[in-house]
């Protein structure tokens, strides 16, 4: 694993930690609607970059969405492009009326793409056993 690309989620443990905790998230019941969704390039379809979630957020009430790619597909707009499709399916089809992201402080890549989708800071609270910043992101108002 890249330590680039789990620099800011923490400890990743050793792979038979990983594949154990990775098969518990994509095998538990969230809910109606949420999940983990896997991204591929549209020029490379084959080609797994990473996953996008719209899942509840630990100890919290709410939705959260993130995401992780690996280093070679960072700054190509996937982070963005996927995000925002897991949003509009959060809003339009499920009718959330907030997600949620949270990220390290010192991520200032994932704060610019959350910045570009709408979110709005709201300061630290307590998420995955530490302060971090969080963001909301509020349903758009019906016309």
């Amino acid at each position: 694993m890249d330590p680039d690309v789990v620099r800011y989620v923490g400890p990743v443990g050793t792979r038979e930690e990983r594949r154990i905790e990775l098969t518990e998230r994509a095998t538990r019941e969230l809910g109606p609607g949420l999940g983990i969704w896997c991204i591929f390039p549209r020029d490379e379809p084959q080609r797994f970059i990473g996953w996008v979630i719209l899942i509840p957020l630990r100890d919290h009430h709410t939705i959260e969405v993130g995401y992780r790619l690996g280093k070679t597909d960072w700054g190509k707009g996937y982070a963005t492009e996927a995000t925002a499709a897991v949003i509009s399916h959060g809003f339009e089809t499920l009718g959330l009326r907030e997600i949620t992201a949270v990220t390290d402080p010192q991520n200032t890549a994932s704060q610019r793409v959350l910045a570009k989708l709408g979110f709005a800071s709201s300061g630290k609270e307590y998420a995955y056993g530490q302060m971090l910043p969080i963001f909301y992101l509020k349903a758009p108002q019906p016309q």
